[in-house]
């Protein structure tokens, strides 16, 4: 998918908010993936990419920058908004891209903005999905810390150890301290961490960093969860640090928030663009949709019609003619080929100089298109030899492989001018369909298992 465009939508009070807009589908999703975001960075981190790039293939994604950070205005050194200027910056978008009822999507940090949005304006939230929610982490932590395990302890800082850090280290120093803590599958991954680095300081700088994070950690949205009247969904990992504290964050949300239904997903990092991409998006789009399609393979297996063809004698038909005649020749060649290959619906798999490879979803199109161009090619003093096999293909980045194609392209060898030459399997597939063949007798075929009976195709 291309990179979305980047837009500014401007607030009342005159800011002017990041936002890209792209996907297709029924549900508006606003995606509020935390506080450090860069719409335009997201791209350059392959996970996150991947995620945007799945929620896009069944919703309009609407993604933003807040206040403060990203490509979205600056505030002043250690600034922050309220929350319901973050509020009003996320209503301002959802008007700029004429979004009535949107699906709300926030992981970790952004949950408060998430859950404040769904509560005051029930009207604009027709869903509400929680990744990991975090609506008050160091008030759970800290009211139960004795019951923490000693392990997990260590991840929960005071708040001013939490500051001082980001202070001193942000950028690279913070992203692996992120990864060590938060996703242990990438602590020792150099390249992961520099790119999270350098998305990091793309998105904030440490003093903004600090200000969003003391924002955050003293803000406290438990109570807003019962005033929540959209459907909502809280997805997270149990085996993900710190798995104690996030095991208590999560039974508070399935206490207070109506009818919220918890999924739990594998894996033991807990940022969300880590891990099983497919488990999680397929959970949001049963959610959102009604429906939970696989995503799209890229290899799968299909039953499929082969036709290879290549021009007969082509070599000392070039000498003979020179490098200029023989390109006009293959030139009209090429027309004919693609004029019976549009006729008979085949797709073109490959073309290399004068031969074709080409797929069909049916064996009896496949056979006729093949007479079609051994017919039509004569009007250029030329022949044609063809082959054609119906099997199963491996589908991969939409052209099909395999031993079927292989075949198929033996089976073209063995045809003479201006024969069309098929398999046993083709035959038996278009009984019925008045076309007639000619046994051509049994042959083995390089590096193909076993001899295999062909039929030549003549005229009924």
């Amino acid at each position: 998918m291309e990179r979305p465009e980047t837009r500014y939508a401007k607030t009342s009070d005159g800011v002017h908010i990041a936002f890209q807009e792209f996907g297709h589908g029924d549900v508006d999703l606003l995606l509020i993936p935390g506080h450090y975001t860069n719409v335009d960075a997201h791209w350059d981190i392959p996970g996150i990419a991947d995620l945007l790039q799945r929620l896009a293939s069944f919703t309009r994604v609407i993604l933003m920058d807040r206040r403060g950070v990203g490509l979205s205005d600056r505030l002043g050194p250690g600034a922050t908004a309220p929350l319901e200027s973050d509020i009003d910056d996320v209503l301002a978008v959802l008007d700029a891209v004429h979004a009535g009822t949107t699906a709300v999507v926030a992981s970790e940090n952004a949950t408060p903005l998430a859950v404040s949005l769904a509560a005051i304006h029930p009207g604009r939230v027709q869903a509400l999905a929680l990744y990991a929610p975090l609506p008050a982490p160091f008030a759970v932590a800290t009211a139960g810390w004795a019951e923490i395990p000693e392990a997990e302890r260590a991840l929960i800082y005071p708040a001013e150890k939490w500051l001082d850090r980001l202070d001193r280290e942000w950028g690279n120093g913070w992203a692996r301290a992120d990864f060590e803590m938060f996703a242990p599958s990438f602590a020792g991954d150099a390249a992961a961490i520099a790119s999270w680095g350098r998305y990091l300081r793309s998105a904030a700088s440490p003093g903004s960093a600090m200000a969003h994070t003391e924002r955050w950690l003293v803000t406290d949205i438990r109570e807003v969860y019962p005033a929540v009247q959209a459907p909502t969904l809280v997805l997270y990992r149990p085996d993900a640090r710190p798995s104690y504290v996030m095991r208590r964050l999560v039974q508070e949300a399935r206490r207070s928030i109506p009818d919220a239904r918890i999924v739990e997903l594998g894996g033991r990092d807990l940022h969300w663009w880590f891990g099983d991409h497919e488990e999680l998006t397929g959970e949001l789009e049963a959610f959102l949709t009604g429906t939970r399609r696989s995503r799209p393979a890229t290899s799968d297996r299909v039953l499929t019609s082969v036709l290879f063809t290549d021009i007969v004698g082509s070599t000392e038909r070039q000498a003979a003619l020179g490098d200029q005649a023989w390109k006009e020749l293959v030139t009209g060649h090429h027309a004919i080929v693609r004029r019976a290959l549009t006729t008979w619906r085949g797709v073109e798999n490959d073309t290399a100089g004068d031969g074709f490879y080409a797929t069909f979803d049916g064996p009896a199109r496949a056979i006729r298109c093949a007479q079609q161009i051994v017919g039509e090619v004569g009007t250029l003093g030329i022949e044609v030899r063809a082959g054609i096999h119906t099997g199963e293909c491996e589908v991969i980045e939409h052209k099909c492989a395999g031993i079927t194609v292989s075949i198929g392209a033996r089976i073209a060898g063995r045809a003479g001018p201006s024969e069309v030459l098929i398999s046993k399997t083709v035959k038996d597939l278009v009984a019925g369909s008045g076309l007639v063949f000619d046994d051509a007798g049994e042959h083995e075929l390089k590096g193909v298992p076993d001899r295999w009976q062909l039929f030549r195709v003549i005229e009924a």
